[in-house]
């Protein structure tokens, strides 16, 4: 993304990859859907995609009991497969994830406004990433 001399930015530079991002979450949150049915349509995606049977069955039966950030952070296929879907503008597993990643979205969000008044000054946050060695190389050579 460029500058021009009146400081804005020239939307023309801007990868398309991101572009659609950003159009892509636009358009999750403002859809308001059955989080009970989305629960299920997203058990189904995992089922066909061999995801671990009792990592779903663990999912499906404790996911109303839990945050989003929760189940983000807890170590279950939802943040590997939520991150490779972002990464590889995989838009099925995103449509299917999408309830979820609005869900998400909005506590961070909440979270951030209650935190605020809190902390005055910057402070990171991280969050791990692994990726398999063939991953890496072609993000590496991207």
């Amino acid at each position: 993304m460029t500058e021009t001399t009146s400081g804005q930015r020239n939307l023309d530079q801007l990868e398309p990859s991101y572009m659609y991002s950003v159009i892509f979450k636009e358009i999750i949150l403002e859809i308001h859907e059955d989080d009970s049915k989305s629960l299920n349509k997203l058990i189904e995606y995992c089922q066909q995609q061999k995801v671990n049977e009792s990592q779903l069955k663990y999912f499906q039966r404790e996911y109303h009991k839990k945050s989003s950030i929760w189940w983000y952070t807890e170590p279950i296929f939802l943040y590997g497969m939520l991150n490779k879907a972002l990464r590889t503008l995989d838009m099925e597993c995103m449509i299917k994830m999408a309830f979820f990643m609005r869900k998400l979205h909005k506590e961070i969000e909440q979270l951030c406004c209650e935190q605020s008044d809190e902390y005055t000054a910057v402070f990171p946050v991280y969050r791990g990433q692994g990726f398999s060695q063939r991953d890496f190389r072609n993000l590496f050579n991207a």
